[in-house]
């Protein structure tokens, strides 16, 4: 696993934006950030509440794919990652929809609800608690692989995560075709993401760190050095405190604190996590 993933920072609340006009047709897409398939379900229905009129609600969301916090051996066990439902969205008409593969409904399987879905597992043999990729996509009624796919191609090529895109079509009363439509929804996708916060899911190691106060700005020093942070703080007697510190840095971080304060500071290895760092406002 790669020690850092993609995903987009914006709230459900608060999407990323953006939009194309085709021939009449007005494509809106929206892209935020996401913790589950379920939040993504939600999403959608919410898009949906927003437009009542639109002709088609398409998405594609991508969750999961990379490791949660996971404690080690000697502290306990891993948590587990908890994982949603299936996203969907109602029918809709428009282009002609020629795939058997959906059924009456305009949806892949029994439940018109829900859009297509693929689904890998982590490797047990690596001994990390992954959390298993699911991708979810809906064409909402467009043809077959004009919509869903080419939003979930975009986010393919662009390596993110957590994160699902919505593209809201107003039919402009005439027909686009398969490659008019394929370009208009990978289209607007696209300039959504372009207007996104950008942030890579960074694996951190997390530290108990136990130490007397007299060092504790000089630590502290080191951690802010190596793009570390103090999750919190105790003051006693000593000080105690939990900090997480870029796994490309541990054992950086490791050999200094250890030829800093040599003994005088107790340093215990609590376990891993992503965290989101952000490389673009």
């Amino acid at each position: 696993m790669p020690q850092s993933v993609m995903t987009i920072l914006d709230p459900p609340e608060r999407p990323a934006q953006g939009r194309v006009v085709d021939r009449k047709s007005e494509f809106l897409g929206e892209a935020c950030h996401v913790g589950s398939v379920r939040e993504a379900l939600a999403v959608i229905e919410g898009v949906r509440g927003r437009n009542p009129k639109a002709r088609h609600v398409a998405y594609a969301a991508i969750v999961g794919g990379h490791d949660v916090f996971v404690q080690d051996a000697t502290t306990g066990s891993g948590a587990d990652a908890t994982t949603g439902s299936g996203l969907g969205h109602g029918t809709g008409t428009g282009e002609p929809h020629t795939d058997s593969r959906y059924g009456a409904g305009g949806r892949q399987g029994t439940d018109s609800r829900h859009g297509t879905s693929t689904e890998s597992h982590p490797d047990t043999d690596t001994g990390t608690d992954m959390r298993r990729i699911e991708e979810r996509m809906s064409d909402d009624g467009e043809p077959s692989g004009t919509a869903g796919k080419p939003i979930l191609e975009v986010l393919r090529t662009r390596g993110l995560t957590d994160c699902v895109v919505s593209v809201t079509r107003y039919f402009g009363g005439i027909l686009l075709g398969s490659g008019g439509l394929i370009r208009a929804y990978a289209g607007s996708c696209t300039a959504a993401l372009d207007s996104a916060r950008l942030a890579r899911l960074v694996k951190f190691q997390r530290y108990y760190i136990d130490m007397a106060y007299s060092p504790l700005a000089h630590f502290q020093d080191i951690l802010a050095s190596l793009g570390g942070e103090q999750l919190d703080v105790t003051y006693t007697d000593r000080v105690s405190l939990r900090v997480a510190v870029p796994a490309a840095h541990r054992e950086d971080f490791e050999r200094r604190v250890r030829e800093a304060f040599s003994a005088t500071i107790e340093t215990r290895r609590i376990g891993t996590e992503r965290r989101a760092v952000a490389i673009r406002h």
